[in-house]
C-alpha cells in the first residue's frame, strides 16, 4: 500500500493555532477531509439548563 502525500503538515496547525491564540477570540480551527483549514468563530453548543451559572468566558482553541 501506497502513502500518499499529507493534506496538511503539523507546521500548519501550529501556524493557525499561533494566529488563533494572537486575536484572543473565541474561534475554532476545522480540518476539513480535503486539508482545507478553516477558522470560525466559535459558538458553545446550546443548553436548556436555565441554572446553569454565567462564568467569564475563556480563549479557547478547539480542534
Amino acid at each position: 500500500m501506497s502513502k500518499r502525500p499529507a493534506r496538511f503538515t503539523e507546521a500548519d496547525v501550529r501556524r493557525v493555532i499561533r494566529a488563533v491564540s494572537k486575536e484572543r477570540a473565541e474561534m475554532e480551527v476545522r480540518i476539513d477531509p480535503d486539508g482545507s483549514i478553516r477558522i470560525v468563530p466559535y459558538h458553545p453548543p446550546a443548553t436548556n439548563d436555565a441554572t446553569r451559572p454565567v462564568v467569564a468566558r475563556e480563549s479557547r482553541i478547539h480542534l
